[in-house]
């Protein structure tokens, strides 16, 4: 799958979520002045793909789950969240494991809300990539130690109880990228993933 499956797919999951949204609005199913979800209990991203610097796209099993964030109306912080992502297939393994905090921004217009965030924390990635000579086990790039996770959400259902919406997510290691870890590491590598945003919690 080429590497710009991923831009092509969000832009379709997007643009889907956002004609439903717009003609929610339009319909009267979401009011103008509703009070919205301010302290989440817990909110998870569900991420069926990704896509790596090493090669193109790959499906697979993955979430992320997010506990305690608090949204104020133009600002939001997650005190800790989790995630974990494992998908391709044998020979070109991509395995993503991190926990951070997370801040950023909401902005909202009529046909949802935007949340464009950065997570920061500790995590580990690996691409097997076929293209490195290894002299036993796997090797490939990515990284581990302090990791950097900018988000982008796109929320197409905003109440008081729960919100919907799509994302799109970069794991993006800065600390060690050579070395033994969950394969053995030659070079820098990150990853994007997409999926689904669910959150529930009270206004």
């Amino acid at each position: 799958m080429p590497t710009r499956t991923l831009p092509v797919l969000a832009a379709a999951i997007l643009a889907t979520l956002s004609t439903s949204a717009a003609r929610a609005a339009e319909a009267g199913d979401q009011p103008a002045h509703s009070p919205l979800l301010r302290q989440e209990i817990a909110g998870l991203e569900l991420m069926p793909l990704s896509v790596g610097t090493a090669g193109g796209g790959s499906l697979g099993l993955g979430a992320t789950l997010r506990l305690g964030r608090h949204r104020w109306p133009h600002f939001f912080w997650t005190p800790v969240q989790g995630g974990l992502f494992v998908g391709g297939p044998d020979s070109e393994r991509i395995i993503l494991l991190k926990i951070d905090t997370e801040a950023g921004l909401v902005l909202r217009s009529d046909i949802g809300t935007i949340e464009a965030g950065l997570g920061a924390g500790w995590g580990t990635l690996s691409m097997e990539d076929r293209s490195f000579f290894c002299n036993d086990g796997s090797c490939g790039v990515g990284g581990a130690g302090i990791m950097l996770s900018p988000v982008v959400r796109f929320l197409v259902r905003e109440r008081s109880t729960h919100t919907v919406g799509a994302f799109i997510r970069a794991a993006i290691p800065v600390g060690e990228t050579r070395g033994d870890t969950l394969i053995y590491l030659k070079g820098f590598g990150m990853a994007f993933l997409v999926g689904l945003d669910l959150a529930a919690g009270w206004g």
